[in-house]
């Protein structure tokens, strides 16, 4: 069950990098079409900074997984030392 709140949110994280990167490659490549054509510098840095802050929750939330998964693995193997005693 906790595993299931650290994937969903590994994947909150994923998607919301994946939208900052095609937000920023729009504005690189066809800037003229956008509403906000004269911020567009301050639109850019913008998503910029959202992509970072949302690769920075990824990596954090991918330590958590690695962590979780250990702590389950060495209480599984705890339980099956505590079995053959």
């Amino acid at each position: 069950m906790e595993l299931d709140f650290i994937t969903a949110a590994e994947s909150h994280y994923k998607a919301k990098m994946d939208e900052a990167a095609l937000t920023m490659r729009v504005y690189m490549r066809n800037a003229a079409g956008i509403g906000e054509h004269p911020q567009i510098f301050d639109e850019f840095r913008n998503v910029l900074e959202d992509f970072q802050s949302a690769r920075e929750n990824y990596k954090l939330v991918q330590e958590l997984k690695a962590q979780f998964i250990s702590a389950q693995q060495e209480e599984s193997s705890q339980e099956g030392a505590k079995v053959e005693d």
